[in-house]
């Protein structure tokens, strides 16, 4: 079966190549709290520890924008910050 065509092959020919995961404040989303080069998908209520400022936060949201002109995929966190930023 090595050559079976898969129906998404433009697709896979095509891979996301880039991921970044951007943590932002919920209350106000363009509020961006912090970036990570690289992926990471906590659970609703996990808990985030900021460091500037030094806060702690709860997940309450999250998501996945693909972005095809550059192949990109960012992982948007949403927070609500324990204290007021």
């Amino acid at each position: 079966m090595a050559n079976a065509k898969h129906p998404n092959d433009d697709v896979i020919a095509n891979p996301f190549t880039a991921v970044q995961t951007l943590i932002v404040d919920a209350r106000r989303a363009e509020r961006q709290l912090a970036l990570i080069e690289g992926a990471s998908w906590p659970p609703n209520g996990a808990i985030v520890e900021l460091i500037e400022p030094n806060r702690d936060a709860q997940v309450v949201d999250v998501h996945l924008t693909l972005s095809r002109p550059d192949k990109s995929a960012t992982i948007l966190i949403y927070v609500q910050p324990g204290d007021e930023l």
